[in-house]
């Protein structure tokens, strides 16, 4: 669940849907170390994943001073821009070269084992598959 506590995002919502993790707001992050409330706020957040076995990030982490309350409080997993800042999607181009071609193939197989599986297909077949 992104952005908890804030908007829709909040404990109503954690019994209508399945969530594999809260991410903690950066708007309450931010004041963790100047502001008694958001610091509460966020023990509270912290307290309720725990409680839930649900793993919980922090958004918006910028200064030492917010890592090491997190840390100190528990909070081991943290986005933000003291860990990286937003990169044009060019550079991301090498990563993704070739990804078409890798699904491709392991689609391909996935298709073959399981008509393989059902006796609908031989294992040689698999280059008659489109793509």
């Amino acid at each position: 669940m992104d952005d908890f506590g804030t908007g829709y995002a909040f404990l109503s919502s954690l019994q209508a849907f399945p969530f594999d993790k809260i991410k903690i707001d950066r708007s309450f992050v931010s004041g963790v170390n100047s502001n008694a409330q958001s610091a509460a706020i966020v023990r509270t957040i912290l307290s309720l994943g725990n409680a839930l076995t649900l793993p919980v990030i922090a958004e918006g982490v910028e200064t030492e001073d917010e890592r090491i309350f997190l840390m100190t409080e528990g909070c081991p997993e943290i986005q933000g821009y003291l860990v990286g800042h937003p990169h044009p999607i060019a550079l991301y181009e090498d990563v993704t070269n070739g990804l078409d071609a890798d699904l491709n193939f392991l689609v391909k197989n996935m298709i073959c084992k399981l008509l393989c599986a059902s006796e609908q297909m031989s294992p040689a077949s698999l280059e008659t598959l489109p793509g």
